[in-house]
């Protein structure tokens, strides 16, 4: 019951937090979303695919859940 809500604040949480740092970036004009990769998440409350955006430059290193990280 609580995966599909985690899974919409998680994603959610990823696009404000790109959208941070695409607005503090040195040249915001040159970079931008680029689409959204796949992720598998699994823990104690289940598993479920997470959707985490991309930006153009690869410069996106996501705080909330990081690359490779196991929860």
């Amino acid at each position: 019951m609580m995966t599909p809500l985690l899974k919409m604040f998680l994603e959610k949480a990823l696009e404000a937090e790109l959208s941070h740092h695409l607005q503090t970036e040195a040249k915001p004009t040159l970079n931008r979303r680029n689409g959204k990769s796949s992720k598998k998440v699994k823990g104690s409350f289940g598993e479920f695919s997470l959707e985490t955006p991309r930006d153009r430059n690869s410069s996106f290193e996501p705080e909330l859940v990081k690359k490779r990280e196991v929860f």
